[in-house]
């Protein structure tokens, strides 16, 4: 049984004990751990029980602390010891209970135990002053026909900005973008010359639209028929380490799989992942704003252009038309006689007036045209 201390940020302390192979930490109440804070998600990461190691995956959007070093969508294996620090709480790895295996302390010791137990404390030491000079600093290879190999693991593979590549080995193998795992060895070639790594992958499925490629790194072929992958490589002479590294991605298959290395066409491991799906927080989307209108743009009023009008003329006088251009003035031409046929009249012409039919009241009283 694992066991977890948490401690929130207003002080409160609170013990977590679970047999469960995987317990969740978020904000919402259907969480193992549960944090009411807003910069937690709702299912912010989950610890992972198996093989005798815990390991924490950061599925947030903000990400999480674990020992003051950012995590963000992958894991990390923790130590007895290790805290993992989200907004609002710490939570602090404890290892094992213990308190069911504690045994009550012996009442006495009598000489004869006090005895054996310093000659077995005799014995041990000259053991390990045996094994740390004659076997310490000496590497463990396992060794195959073509060359000698140490150090081998498989799991969760990080790289620090400086290049120095950690592995977590995890039975499980969560589906989250970007999620780098494989296999890293050291090796030294027994006879010089370069070796053959030779990688088969047995999948539950294989995707349709899945094809073959070659990369710098080696050829990787592609059989989706048999739900099988081969990827192939040489390995060179100088020693050195080998990284095998796989990103996953939406489309990569879930479920049990197994790897089969070969080198020099001796298999060398066996090595079973289970990849499990994992869907991360739909995000938040953002209102939509509304299009801007295009400006209307303001009519100018159509200019007025001011024109000087020309005086009228009076009567019986000459003068240009308004418009300013040519033409005859009203009545222009030549009048009509009077009937006593006394003169002419032009009105506005030029012609002579004859006063006196002016001065006539009588005419002027059946002419009244002509007052």
């Amino acid at each position: 049984m694992k066991v977890f201390k948490i401690t929130y940020e207003d002080g409160k302390v609170k013990r977590l004990e679970s047999d469960e192979e995987t317990f969740k930490v978020g904000r919402a109440s259907s969480n193992n751990i549960v944090i009411r804070n807003e910069k937690v998600s709702r299912e912010h990461g989950h610890f992972t029980v198996g093989g005798g190691m815990v390991t924490y995956f950061d599925r947030s959007k903000n990400g999480s602390l674990v020992n003051g070093e950012k995590v963000h969508n992958s894991g990390v294996h923790l130590k007895i010891g290790d805290v993992v620090e989200l907004s609002g709480a710490k939570i602090e790895y404890k290892g094992d209970d213990m308190r069911a295996a504690e045994a009550p302390a012996a009442a006495s010791l009598t000489a004869p135990i006090i005895a054996a137990v310093s000659f077995l404390i005799v014995l041990l030491g000259a053991a390990a002053l045996i094994y740390f000079f004659g076997y310490a600093g000496k590497p463990k290879y396992d060794s195959l026909n073509c060359c000698k190999i140490s150090n081998f693991q498989a799991g969760v593979i990080t790289t620090d900005p400086m290049g120095k590549t950690t592995v977590f080995e995890s039975p499980t193998i969560p589906r989250i973008p970007d999620t780098k795992f494989g296999v890293y060895f050291e090796y030294e070639s027994k006879s010089e010359k370069p070796i053959k790594y030779h990688q088969e992958m047995l999948y539950p499925y294989l995707p349709e639209n899945w094809e073959s490629w070659i990369t710098g790194e080696g050829i990787f072929q592609l059989f989706p028929s048999e739900n099988r992958g081969v990827f192939s490589t040489t390995l060179p002479a100088e020693k050195t380490v080998f990284t095998r590294i796989v990103t996953l991605d939406s489309l990569y298959p879930v479920g049990t799989q197994t790897w089969k290395i070969y080198l020099d066409n001796e298999l060398y491991k066996t090595v079973s992942f289970t990849v499990v799906a994992q869907e991360l927080p739909p995000e938040e989307k953002k209102p939509e704003e509304e299009p801007k209108k295009p400006p209307v743009k303001k009519k100018k009023a159509p200019k007025v252009e001011e024109r000087e009008i020309p005086p009228i003329t009076p009567e019986g006088g000459t003068g240009a038309p308004p418009d300013g251009g040519t033409g005859t003035t009203p009545d222009s031409g030549t009048g009509t006689t009077p009937p006593d046929g006394s003169g002419t009249t032009t009105p506005g012409g030029g012609g002579t007036t004859d006063n006196s039919q002016n001065k006539n009241p009588l005419l002027r009283l059946l002419f009244p045209w002509m007052r």
